[in-house]
């Protein structure tokens, strides 16, 4: 085994600040209880981290994943990354499914990626466990323009035919059997006002509930990004950044009738419900009208009463992202009422988050948010990996930043790029095996190493250390593991990289070892609030841990 040769770079001046860039940038008392998940889009782990930004569980993959939810379980639901040469390029294009155990073993997996069809962005666990998910599938030229869609509209910029229109299916997957139990295609509930001699003739404006295949984008046509169910109306909310629409369709139809315009318990087959975000899409408005701009996480924050929340990126619109919430014109038969000028209402929606500046909120695409249980708002500003809760009064009470980016684990000083996050959830501490599991902080995902790597093997096992509590205010428990027998000298230094404390300077077994530190220094004297690290000589690494204290 190749050794890992690193070099302390302590001097007698300050050598970085103190304040991170990445990992925890800030917490107030009014932070909601919880745990955060955080599956960086660029890292093949998915992390459980704490409040104070502390990893308190992961799980590794042998796949980089877009979005994962923890089930009660304790089981990890990921989207994950599959190559695909037909698919290749497209944001949001993930191929797979998997299921990983609380201790990281594969459970269940399941690939859709074909030379015509391809999972891609969101899933939505049901309540009887079955897994809703988005799917590309494609139809050729031939068979578009049988469906009524304008050949006119399938040139490139330099004159090619595009020969494909990628649609959408949204499928329900039954993870025990791998089968798929319902499905639904946009391309049944399509409409055209193009030629009376092709399908789907009719009038668009008086047809809502059904999507003009000739309006949005060519190729990949709406993109669909996210996915909601409602179990209380058994209904599924469509998020589209491409028609900057949101849908509802209802999910009670047998998958004939969600291929129809009828039957389903509210009487309309797959045919769209309830849409919202740009009237134009069926003639009933223009871009003055338009609500919506590349809409990302449309959810549902309240079932019963039809009130939804979406992030508002305005990529390709405008230079600010807002997050918004809207009431629904839900009647008490679960159907939405339609205004007499043929729109869905709202006019206007209520404007949960707006900072109105680029410089201070934006993400031109991804991105999210969730509604917290004492009344919080957990944001995910995505592409630039930030995430931050806000209370009632729009003030930020927990702030931080994805430490990791395509180059790996960054410092904890390290200006953060290509560090994209496209969504984060929160979990209470009662939330199902959360409620059991002893978790315990073990440091942040960002390093705070005061080393220089000069080689690198990654199989080699490092010396594990975490301390708890940490943050701490009176003494904190040390603890570390070396994987091999060794001279070991540990010391713990401040931020100035002078030397506080030596702990140990002997030849140890390998083990498990903990050591109390009641805050003296090497003169018994008590040291000041501040960042601190315990550091680990071995023969052949040299291993740092943060420690922060907080009088």
């Amino acid at each position: 085994m190749k050794n890992i040769i690193l070099t302390i770079l302590f001097c007698n001046v300050l050598i970085f600040p103190q304040q991170n860039s990445v990992g925890l940038i800030s917490k107030t008392d009014d932070v909601s209880d919880g745990y955060i998940l955080l599956n960086p889009i660029s890292l093949k782990t998915t992390y459980l981290i704490d409040n104070n930004g502390e990893k308190v569980h992961e799980w590794k993959s042998e796949h980089n994943a877009l979005i994962s939810y923890l089930l009660p379980n304790g089981n990890l639901v990921r989207t994950i990354f599959l190559n695909n040469e037909n698919f290749d390029g497209v944001g949001g294009s993930t191929g797979g499914i998997e299921i990983l155990s609380w201790n990281g073993e594969i459970i269940w997996n399941y690939d859709l990626s074909t030379s015509n069809k391809m999972l891609h962005h969101d899933i939505e666990i049901l309540p009887n466990g079955n897994i809703l998910a988005i799917c590309w599938k494609k139809i050729n030229l031939e068979r578009m323009l049988k469906l009524g869609r304008d050949p006119e509209l399938h040139f490139d910029h330099d004159g090619n035919i595009l020969e494909e229109l990628w649609g959408e299916e949204i499928i329900e997957i039954n993870p025990i059997s791998g089968e798929i139990v319902w499905k639904w295609n946009v391309f049944e509930h399509v409409v055209q006002n193009f030629s009376d001699t092709l399908e789907n003739f009719n009038s668009v404006s008086q047809n809502y509930q059904l999507i003009d295949i000739n309006k949005g984008h060519t190729g990949d046509w709406l993109h669909f990004n996210s996915l909601d169910y409602n179990e209380y109306l058994d209904q599924i909310l469509i998020t589209s950044p491409f028609s900057n629409e949101i849908y509802i369709i209802d999910h009670s139809t047998t998958n004939f009738e969600s291929s129809s315009h009828q039957g389903g318990y509210y009487e309309m087959g797959g045919d769209i419900l309830y849409r919202w975000g740009n009237p134009a899409m069926y003639d009933m408005g223009d871009f003055d009208d338009q609500k919506l701009f590349f809409v990302h996480d449309a959810h549902w924050i309240d079932e019963e009463k039809g009130i939804i929340r979406f992030f508002n990126n305005g990529g390709g619109f405008r230079n600010y992202s807002t997050v918004e919430t809207i009431q629904t014109p839900l009647n008490e038969h679960g159907k939405y009422d339609i205004d007499s000028s043929g729109v869905f209402s709202p006019i206007k929606s209520k404007i949960d988050y707006n900072e109105g500046s680029f410089d201070t909120f934006f993400s031109a695409g991804i991105s999210g948010s969730q509604q917290l249980s004492n009344g919080n708002i957990l944001i995910c500003e995505g592409i630039k990996g930030k995430v931050f809760e806000i209370d009632n009064n729009k003030n930020i009470v927990w702030e931080y930043v994805n430490p990791v980016n395509n180059s790996g684990i960054l410092n904890y000083n390290e200006s953060p790029s290509r560090n994209p996050l496209f969504q984060v959830r929160k979990y209470a501490l009662n939330y199902g095996v959360l409620n059991e599991k002893e978790l315990i902080p073990y440091g942040p995902i960002e390093s705070y190493n005061i080393l220089s790597l000069e080689s690198y093997n990654e199989d080699y096992e490092e010396v594990l250390i975490k301390n708890y509590p940490n943050p701490f205010n009176s003494s904190t428990k040390i603890s570390y593991f070396l994987n091999k027998s060794s001279d070991v000298n540990i010391s713990i230094y401040n931020i100035l990289g002078e030397k506080i404390l030596n702990v140990k300077n002997a030849f140890i077994e390998k083990g498990h070892y903990s050591f109390n530190w009641n805050l003296k220094n090497k003169d018994g004297q008590n040291i000041n609030s501040g960042v601190y690290f315990f550091i680990i000589k071995t023969d052949e690494a040299n291993i740092s841990h943060k420690l922060i204290l907080i009088k």
